[in-house]
Order: structure tokens, then sequence, then C-alpha cells
């Protein structure tokens, strides 16, 4: 079954419960689908411009990486008829450069993941901004936060109480 069309039936069913329904629930469940509509709209939305991010990033990974074999290829072309040292300084530089390359996606990468974690958070608590349930975190061992806020890097963590450390982990 296509998800065009398991949607449809999805909908039709739904249409036909609420139909039958008496006018408070009914109006409930119309709220509750507007609500699901509006979030999976929102999160698609959030999961496509992340798919957009990250085929970019790809990209430029690519040509990047192109670009930093085509630099080798050239350096140990010209650099073979040179004497050794002058081999192991290309070497050298060449490393750099791809680190230098790696850090530079790495930190886009990351960028584009907290900025698709911030709006899919955005989207929920525009949905329901008394959400806790998106995260749990009230539910977690204090020794968990703890291990949780270690690996974000939270500045303070081993002073801070159960709360502090989920207000921090939230605000990363």
């Amino acid at each position: 079954m296509t998800t065009a069309t398991f949607e449809t039936r999805l909908t039709s069913t739904l249409d036909e419960i609420e139909e039958r329904l008496p006018a408070l629930p009914a109006s409930l469940l119309r709220l509750e689908r507007s609500i699901a509509g509006r979030t999976y709209d929102t999160v698609a939305g959030a999961v496509g411009n992340l798919r957009g991010s990250l085929h970019t990033v790809g990209s430029r990974t690519d040509r990047a990486a192109r670009t930093v074999v085509g630099t080798g290829r050239r350096a140990i072309a010209t650099t073979f008829d040179a004497a050794r040292v002058g081999a192991k300084t290309t070497v050298g530089q060449t490393r750099a450069q791809a680190s230098k390359v790696g850090d530079a996606v790495t930190a886009e990468a990351t960028d584009i993941h907290d900025d698709a974690l911030g709006a899919v958070k955005t989207a929920i608590r525009a949905v329901d901004p008394d959400d806790d349930a998106s995260t749990g975190y009230e539910r977690w061992a204090k020794t968990d936060l703890y291990d949780r806020a270690t690996e974000l890097d939270v500045e303070g963590r081993s002073t801070m109480t159960k709360a502090e450390l989920i207000d921090a982990i939230r605000d990363r």
C-alpha cells in the first residue's frame, strides 16, 4: 500500500468516526487531528530542510575531498623528484588542509543538527507550550542526566541539582 493510499484511507476512516461522535468529542478529535497535522507538517519541513542541508554538506565534502586529493596528487608528482624533506613537507601540508576541511564540515553539520533540533523543539512548544513529555528528563535518574550533560559538555554540571541539569540539557 502506498503512503498516499494509506493517508487517504486513514483520513476517510477518521472522518467517518468524527461524523458519528457527539459534538464535543468530535470537536476534540478535530483539534487533535489539526495539532497532529500541524506537527507533522512542521517536522516534515524541518526534516526536509535538514535533508537539503545534509545534501549540501555532502556535496561540499565531496568537492573538498576531490580538491584535497587533486592537490595531494599534484603535490606528490611535484615533490617526487625533490628531496625527501620536500616530500615530508607536502604530506604535512596536505594533512593540515584535510583536518581543516574535516573541522569545517563537522562544525557545519553540528550547526545544521542544532538548528534542526531547535526547530523541532520550537514546533513542539508551539503546539503545546507545556509539553514535557517530548524529552521526559524528569523521569531520568540524576546520574543519567549527569552523563547526558557530560556528552553535551555542560559546564558546572558536577555541582548542579537534578532540576538544574534538566534546564542545562534543554538549553542545548
